[in-house]
This record gives C-alpha cells, structure tokens and sequence, in this order.
C-alpha cells in the first residue's frame, strides 16, 4: 500500500509540511511508496493523532536532514520528534530551560558538523 499523500509520484504532502524537498531520493520512495510510509515523520505528522513536539516545525534537526539519508532523518525523529519521547530530546530539554540551544545540536546530544554552516 503506498501512504494515501503519494499520488501519481506527486507528494501532496509538501503542501502542508514546507521543510519536506521537492526532490524525491530512492530512500524517499522507499517510504512514500510502501508500508514504510507509516514510519515516516511527515505522514506521523499530518495523519497521525499521536503527540508531536512542538518544536517540530521550526527545529533545525528536523528541518536540516540530508536527502540521501532519508533513513537516519526517519529514525531520528521517530525516535524523537513524532514519537511521546520527545521530551528526551537534548534540543527540547534546553529551550524548555529557555537556555541557548546551539544550531548544531542532535536530539541525543551531540554536535553535527554538518549543520554549523546552514
């Protein structure tokens, strides 16, 4: 079964969720176009009843994720983002103490060099 926002190899959800890429990667398809699509954020996101944090949004571990790592961005925010844990985020934790959260900070707590120019 493909996730009921992938029609005709056109995403509807990218409507309603402005971080997710126009372009689709062979990771992507493996979600959009099976029943992965239960495990990816955007669909938890938009069709799912269960608590998301927040943050989700306007996060930059949710929006920064690498298009060829669809996978790693799937597990991470399940992990964390779309999932009751979410309080055990190190991001969540900190802006909830209204402490600076660093820009390059991952939900588990360590620093992603990736991120530090974006």
């Amino acid at each position: 079964m493909n996730c009921p926002l992938f029609i005709d190899y056109t995403r509807e959800c990218i409507k309603d969720v402005e971080v997710f890429p126009e372009r689709l990667t062979p990771q992507m398809i493996k979600f959009c176009s099976g029943d992965k699509h239960k495990d990816c954020p955007f669909f938890k996101i938009l069709k799912t009843k269960q608590k998301v944090c927040e943050n989700v949004r306007s996060c930059p571990a949710f929006r920064n994720f690498v298009l060829g790592e669809f996978g790693k961005f799937a597990e991470m925010s399940n992990k964390y983002c779309t999932s009751k844990d979410y309080v055990k985020c190190n991001r969540y934790i900190l802006k909830k103490k209204g402490k600076i959260v660093p820009l390059n900070l991952h939900p588990n707590g360590k620093l992603v060099k990736e991120w530090e120019n974006k």
